[in-house]
């Protein structure tokens, strides 16, 4: 069974292959991430409760304005309604003196924040001025009052100033009577106490005047006050930027809006310009005059405490992350780092480095297991010493077995060949003689024997013996070629190619780079016989077509080569049980390339041929050329 650990695959899997600190920065970087991500959230949160309360007061404020302003106006369509009993009563004697007595009553006892009575009209039904009091202004009324709002029974039109000079705010028309011929609506007209100081709501006195610019030093108690009339113009400017009657640049995002009911708060988003910076606004309607009060203040400066907190928050928040992280680093760094060198440890350990003692500065459970280790490391240490004496052993007694088994192969093998040699001369001295002998008595008892059939058996059986003589004095020479032992081991395998390759239409070539060197005898038989193996297998087991043979002699090693362009076998499984008959022939050319303490080495494929290529070498100097 396998005991190689596995390993799952996808993202699973690279995670657990991770380091131990790498997955506890992952861990730690996550817990902070939903830590300060829940601070940042939360502290968003009550930031944008901050700025809606921000917004609240900034709408409260304006609101306060509004109502002043609306108190005013109710306060003068009140003095007016009052006396218009008197006007539409008074002749035209004594009119201009009731008149004048209002104008000085709304100009001078009253007194208001932010306009003042600067001119009064009496008109008749046509619109024609019968009294008037303080500036000029136009009088040309509608006379329907479909134009302007109302507020407290009075209808509040746009100004009809007819000199730049006065700052107008306001006209309010209030109805006398409805004689034809008498006085018909008193026209107020109110002048705007335009300031370029910023506007303090804190400061002023909302009984009839506004805070010298220096007592709103602020900015945080400092605004720009507008009051845009119908038609968009500005009608009260209290602040620097922005021009009287000219249209005001809120007027696009009021109308945008449409019909504004009730008071809302609002950013207002500046153009491209320096000029026009984004800014709290804060919106509300004067009555249904059609009239609306406009407070705004920076955004850096209504929002400033909430702004500042949010980038305190997001600066500080993300400072703790890095610091945490940096804080989980070098703490994880602490804690891992014995691991790490015991891992290195561990490793020298699997590399076979027993004798290194294992050095881990540790006492908690790390340092436990460095003992253990450490105990193991001595344990193993002390078994693969035991093991390796153990081997030596064995080692000794098979290099003493195997010298005692190459001895005894060889003394088979030189058996072997002396066997072959003494049946080869018995061959050649006694029987091959004897046979002889029979063929040349055959012949003469041929000659004297009278009948062609009696001629005819002895010539057969001349044949046969001839035939017999033939293949025992093959036999001979492949028992012991005398060509080896006359000639030299070119020779002898050239000879041999002739009589075993020949006969079979087998080509060959050989290739003896010095055919006339000599072996020693040992030598030269070896080679001689792993060469006749190699050229039997390609006729019994390749059909091949071709041999390639070649000898190469050099000082200290002799090589054979050996290919044919067979069929080819599995050079790697030729030691199979089933293929046992077809390569006991390569076992034995190994036996005999051990014994010379050569190398063998087989390249072949199916369908590709096969090599024997095979050195020895040469102990002591060779032979001399024979």
């Amino acid at each position: 069974m396998s005991l190689r650990p596995t390993f799952s695959t996808g993202r699973a899997g690279r995670f657990r292959r991770m380091g131990i600190q790498t997955r506890i920065m992952l861990y730690v970087a996550v817990g902070l991430t939903a830590m300060f991500g829940l601070l940042i959230f939360f502290g968003l949160r009550a930031l944008d409760q901050a700025t809606s309360l921000v917004f609240q007061e900034r709408l409260r404020t304006a609101r306060t304005v509004t109502v002043i302003i609306e108190r005013d106006l109710m306060h003068i369509s009140a003095d007016v309604t009052a006396a218009r009993a008197t006007l539409s009563d008074s002749t035209s004697s004594t009119v201009q003196e009731d008149l004048e007595d209002l104008m000085s009553h709304l100009a001078s006892e009253d007194s208001f924040a932010f306009f003042h009575t600067s001119g009064i009209q009496l008109l008749d039904a046509t619109g024609a001025v019968l009294a008037s009091d303080g500036i000029d202004f136009v009088s040309e009324l509608p006379l329907d009052g479909a134009d302007g709002g109302v507020v407290a029974n009075s209808q509040i039109l746009s100004p009809m100033l007819t000199s730049s000079a006065e700052p107008g705010f306001a006209s309010i028309v209030v109805r006398v009577g409805n004689d034809p011929s008498g006085p018909s609506r008193i026209v107020v007209q109110l002048t705007a106490h335009d300031s370029p100081a910023a506007f303090n709501p804190s400061a002023f006195d909302p009984g009839g005047s506004i805070s010298p610019p220096e007592t709103a030093t602020d900015p945080a108690e400092q605004y720009h006050l507008e009051v845009v009339g119908p038609d968009g113009a500005v009608v009260l400017l209290i602040g620097e930027s922005g021009q009287h009657g000219a249209p005001s640049h809120h007027f696009a995002a009021l109308r945008d809006l449409g019909p504004i009911a009730e008071p809302l708060a609002l950013r207002h988003v500046g153009g491209d310009s320096d000029d026009e910076p984004d800014h709290v606004m804060g919106v509300v309607p004067l009555g249904d005059s059609g009239f609306t009060l406009v407070l705004e203040q920076p955004v850096d400066v209504a929002l400033a405490l909430p702004l500042r907190f949010r980038r305190q928050l997001l600066t500080w928040s993300g400072i703790g992350f890095i610091i945490a992280l940096g804080l989980a680093w070098f703490t994880t760094k602490a804690v891992v780092r014995p691991t790490e060198q015991l891992t290195l440890a561990a490793k020298r350990m699997a590399q076979g480095d027993l004798e290194s003692p294992i050095e881990v500065s540790a006492y908690d459970e790390v340092g436990t297991l460095v003992e253990s280790l450490e105990s193991m490391r001595q344990q193993t240490r002390r078994a693969y010493q035991a093991v390796e004496e153990a081997n030596r052993v064995l080692e000794s007694r098979v290099r003493a077995r195997t010298a005692e088994l190459g001895e005894v192969l060889s003394k088979v093998i030189s058996a072997q060949e002396e066997e072959r040699s003494r049946l080869a001369r018995e061959l050649h001295d006694d029987t091959a003689q004897t046979l002889g002998a029979l063929a040349i008595s055959l012949d003469r008892a041929r000659d004297t024997v009278p009948g062609e059939a009696s001629s005819a058996h002895l010539a057969g059986a001349k044949t046969l013996v001839t035939q017999v003589l033939q293949d025992i004095r093959r036999l001979i020479l492949d028992l012991r070629p005398m060509v080896l032992d006359d000639m030299g081991l070119g020779p002898a395998i050239r000879w041999y190619a002739e009589t075993r390759l020949d006969p079979e239409g087998i080509a060959w070539t050989l290739e003896a780079d010095r055919p006339e060197s000599r072996l020693d005898s040992h030598i030269e038989t070896a080679l001689f016989r792993i060469a006749q193996e190699a050229m039997n297998n390609a006729v019994k087991h390749s059909s091949a077509g071709h041999v390639d043979i070649k000898i190469s002699m050099g000082e200290s090693a002799a090589r054979i080569v050996v290919s044919d362009d067979g069929k080819g076998f599995d050079a790697h499984d030729w030691t199979r049980d089933d293929h046992f008959d077809e390569h006991v022939g390569i076992a034995g050319m190994r036996e005999r390339v051990a014994l010379l303490s050569g190398r063998m080495e087989i390249r072949s494929e199916i369908g590709s041929g096969t090599t024997i290529d095979i050195e020895v070498p040469l102990a002591g100097d060779r032979a001399g050329a024979a």
